[in-house]
């Protein structure tokens, strides 16, 4: 999937996981914050499975920030709760490709 967008503050960020696929986040353009949790440690907001491969979650407190610059990956599998796009420093424009990986049987 490509993306472009600018990137966000963090209180407009939305922390989410997936079941069924490894996200393969890669950047092009700008820069951005991926932040990163354990979904054992989250707080479970909404789950929209099996309709959608996606889980959305309270944002904590605490996490791994990534700090992803042009040319740099981010794989995230389903234990990852993830909220990208996230803005480093004042929003910018964001270009970036999602590759999805599926995990096991998933369709």
């Amino acid at each position: 999937m490509e993306q472009v967008y600018r990137s966000k503050p963090r209180g407009e960020g939305i922390f989410e996981s997936h079941r069924a696929y490894i996200d393969v986040q890669v950047i092009f353009e700008g820069a951005e914050v991926i932040e990163v949790n354990d979904v054992a440690g989250l707080d479970l907001k909404e789950d929209r499975t099996p309709a959608s491969d996606v889980l959305f979650y309270h944002v904590p407190a605490d996490c791994t920030v990534l700090k992803l610059f042009p040319g740099d990956a981010a794989i995230l599998y389903p234990v990852d709760g993830h909220m990208p796009q996230i803005a480093l420093g004042e929003p910018k424009l964001i270009r970036k490709t999602v590759i999805k990986v599926p995990v096991g049987d998933a369709p």
